[in-house]
């Protein structure tokens, strides 16, 4: 009965909006769910979960960049530092170090 149905409903579609079109949308509908089950077949759950948690790094990263970077930032004292013959290296370490806390860290780490 289905198949009948499908044929019915494929006619009056193709029809109205042209053959090359109904099929055209056919292919479409026919790949957008094999694409489904491609996903659900690889766990889906865990694909939406690293996307969300790349979507977070990403917003941090951002965040980041307007704090550190933004009007009352740290551009000016990087300038001053780097007039004083500081390697960009040397600036970018402190900087790091006072973000993480942790001056030794970002010193042991070059």
């Amino acid at each position: 009965i289905a198949t009948i149905a499908g044929g019915f409903l494929g006619g009056i579609i193709a029809s109205r909006i042209g053959v090359l079109k109904a099929l055209f949308l056919g292919a479409v509908l026919a790949a957008v769910s094999a694409h489904r089950a491609y996903l659900e077949a690889g766990d889906l759950d865990q694909l939406r979960r690293g996307k969300r948690v790349t979507q977070v790094r990403r917003v941090v990263r951002e965040r980041l960049e307007e704090e550190l970077w933004g009007s009352s930032g740290l551009a000016p004292r990087v300038e001053s530092s780097l007039r004083s013959d500081a390697t960009p290296y040397d600036v970018a370490g402190e900087i790091v170090g006072e973000v993480l806390g942790s001056r030794e860290r970002t010193t042991q780490a070059r």
